[in-house]
């Protein structure tokens, strides 16, 4: 009979995350049918749940855990992620930190087992502050995620699934990156023991596939699969490739590709991005021991000379027009904390108008306000000044006096025409005019970043005469 080579693989997470630690089981099941059993491997999984026992073990129960699941050993890690961090354990702050830690140092020692983490994205208001702070452990956990690694954020589980059949089906085919045949195995008696294959890179066109499927958003997947088609052909015209060893010429080459049709007309900045599309594929190769280099290195950036840019405005300018407004009004109310939390926040104008009352955690005489990053749809906790909570309360309890729901809109029109309705961004651009005379909402930010250079975080609301 065939003997098959065995690959383990430990799951690891809090219990949030039930029903995709469970769909893993069907993902596996599948691949051993199909990519697995094509190669003469098994799959088998490890979990806590299933595998451990009661019993006693001198570093505690997950001492105990450790000594079955056996991490160090094992072929594959995959962690999950979502809105609790876990248990402290006695080295970390959850049993899943701590398992992700043994994976990682093996990883750095031996160069196995491989890691796939992935942290789910579905939106979630912390009611209570352990639920904040679990969140905050995720969120510190996944910024400080060591430089070697990628991880991945899905939405819901059929997603997780999608993908962890994708990644899975990749990792196999990258360790065996063609079906075992006769020629890697020898005969010992009746069955067949495998051979370790010897490692292949993927081809060009799957490198950028991989490369083309790490990008967030489908926007970004089009745009980076279309200019690399463009700049391959650039290469292959010169009898050159991704892979090609001269390092200068692909630089001059990207150097002369970069500015498109329009030669020199074309904006600095889009002529820099396009290089750094080039360039972020040749540091995804580098992660994975593609490729030796990145020669986009090479090529020389052309300058940006920002003339469009809002200005920051003076603190005067600002104190004065935060004094100028009526509080004694729900409007005035409205706009008084609004900007309030723009110069002592530096959060972009869709994150703002977007909150809903849920996104607010109330602790003792402060909040914490959870918001959806636009630029990579992660979360980040922003915790209030004592000033800005009470600005935000005066509001709140005028615009809500019968109280609200996790889902009611925190920033509320007074308009005739959308009276009662969630603001826009327009509306916020309207409310920087009305007080700052400029409809440009970015000038908070710039305002922020230059009083916080000048002042520090703690000192912007004073400055402001915030309170």
């Amino acid at each position: 009979m065939e003997q098959r080579h065995i690959l383990r693989v430990v799951v690891a997470s809090p219990g949030d995350v039930q029903p995709e630690r469970e769909s893993i089981d069907d993902v596996v099941a599948e691949l051993n049918r199909t990519v697995a059993k094509d190669r003469s491997l098994h799959l088998e999984i490890s979990r806590w749940e299933t595998d451990a026992y009661p019993g006693f073990h001198p570093e505690g129960p997950q001492g105990l855990i450790d000594s079955i699941l056996r991490i160090e050993d094992c072929d594959l890690l995959i962690g999950i992620f979502w809105k609790r961090f876990g248990t402290p354990v006695r080295d970390a702050k959850s049993g899943t930190e701590h398992e992700f830690r043994k994976a990682y140092e093996a990883w750095k020692s031996r160069g196995q087992p491989q890691i796939m983490f992935y942290f789910k994205q579905q939106e979630f208001y912390p009611k209570t502050r352990p639920e904040l702070e679990q969140m905050g452990r995720v969120i510190d956990f996944k910024s400080a995620y060591p430089e070697e690694g990628l991880w991945w954020t899905f939405t819901d589980q059929t997603q997780f699934e999608k993908l962890a059949r994708q990644h899975i089906a990749g990792f196999i085919r990258t360790i065996h990156p063609v079906p075992l045949d006769t020629h890697q195995r020898y005969s010992s008696g009746s069955s067949t023991a495998i051979k370790t294959s010897t490692y292949r890179p993927p081809s060009l066109d799957e490198q950028v596939s991989q490369w083309v499927k790490a990008q967030k958003s489908e926007r970004t997947k089009v745009e980076y699969e279309y200019n690399m088609g463009l700049f391959r052909q650039t290469l292959q015209k010169s009898g050159l490739d991704l892979d090609s060893e001269d390092e200068e010429r692909i630089a001059s080459l990207a150097g002369d590709w970069a500015p498109g049709k329009k030669g020199g007309q074309i904006a600095p900045v889009t002529y820099n991005h396009r290089l750094h599309m080039m360039s972020s594929f040749y540091n995804f190769a580098l992660k994975r021991k593609w490729v030796k280099s990145n020669p986009i290195n090479k090529a020389e950036r052309r300058r940006v000379y920002s003339t469009n840019l809002p200005k920051a405005l003076s603190a005067e300018t600002v104190k004065n027009a935060l004094k100028s407004i009526d509080r004694s009004t729900q409007l005035g109310k409205r706009d008084y904390a609004l900007l309030c939390l723009f110069f002592t926040t530096d959060r972009h104008v869709s994150e703002v108008a977007r909150l809903r009352c849920g996104a607010l955690v109330k602790e003792k005489n402060r909040i914490t306000i959870t918001f959806k990053l636009i630029s990579t749809g992660e979360v980040k906790l922003v915790p209030l000044s004592l000033a800005v909570t009470n600005a935000l309360n005066d509001y709140i309890s005028s615009a809500y006096p019968k109280g609200f729901t996790a889902d009611s809109p925190l920033w509320l029109s007074y308009s005739q025409a959308n009276k009662g309705q969630p603001i826009s961004a327009a509306a916020i651009a309207r409310v920087c005019n009305k007080y700052l005379h400029t409809t440009k909402v970015e000038t908070t930010r710039r305002t922020y970043e230059a009083l916080k250079n000048q002042v520090g975080v703690r000192g912007i609301e004073k400055l402001l005469g915030i309170t």
